[in-house]
C-alpha cells in the first residue's frame, strides 16, 4: 500500500494555496493511514523568520527549504547517504530522510536538503486531490529532489510531463 511513495506530486495552476501553490512535493511515506511528503521547491528566508510560515530561521550556513506546514519548527534532512541509513528513514535505494544526529556527524553528504516541517493528509485525503486534478503524479528523480533553484523544480517537473505552463488552464474540473 505504498503506491505514492517515493513518487513526487506537482500542484497543478489552479491550486492556489499559500503552502501548495506551484509546489513538488516528494511523497515520503503513503499508507492506509495517509500520506507524509515534503515540498521540495520552497526556501526559507535566512534574513528573516518566516511568520508566514510559523518558522524561525535556523542557521545563516545552510539553506532551508519550507517542507509543510505540519511541525514547521522541525528540521529534517533530505539525503542520498547510505552511511546514515541505519539512523534515518528509507524513502527508496539512495534516499532517505534523517531527524537527528545530522549537525555534529562529520560525514560528507553531497545530495542533501535541509528542511523545516512537512505535509501530511488523513486517510484517502490525498487520492481525493489527485483524482480532482489538483495534484500530477511522477515517479521521484534526483534532478528535481537535490535541485536548489526553486523556479527550476517546478518548471521542469511540468516540462518533463509534456506540460507547457502557458498552455494549462487555471481552471480545474474534468473532461
Amino acid at each position: 500500500m505504498h503506491l505514492l511513495k517515493n513518487h513526487i506530486i506537482i500542484s497543478m495552476p489552479h491550486m492556489n494555496d499559500p503552502f501548495f501553490s506551484k509546489s513538488v512535493v516528494l511523497i515520503c511515506d503513503h499508507n492506509s493511514h495517509g500520506s507524509m511528503g515534503v515540498i521540495l521547491n520552497k526556501k526559507l528566508d535566512q534574513k528573516k523568520s518566516n511568520p508566514e510560515f510559523g518558522v524561525e530561521t535556523l542557521s545563516k550556513e545552510r539553506v532551508i527549504f519550507f517542507g509543510g506546514p505540519v511541525m514547521v519548527n522541525f528540521t529534517l534532512l533530505l539525503h542520498d547517504e547510505k552511511k546514515l541509513e541505519d539512523t534515518s528513514y528509507k524513502i527508496a535505494e539512495n534516499l532517505f530522510l534523517s531527524n537527528n544526529g545530522f549537525t555534529n556527524n562529520k560525514i560528507r553528504i553531497s545530495n542533501k536538503k535541509f528542511i523545516s516541517g512537512y505535509a501530511g493528509w488523513s486517510k484517502g485525503q490525498l487520492e481525493n486531490e489527485i483524482k480532482n486534478g489538483d495534484w500530477i503524479v511522477q515517479k521521484a528523480r534526483d534532478d528535481l529532489i537535490f535541485e536548489t533553484d526553486c523556479e527550476k523544480i517546478w518548471n521542469n517537473a511540468m516540462k518533463s510531463l509534456g506540460f507547457n505552463y502557458d498552455d494549462l488552464s487555471i481552471n480545474g474540473g474534468s473532461a
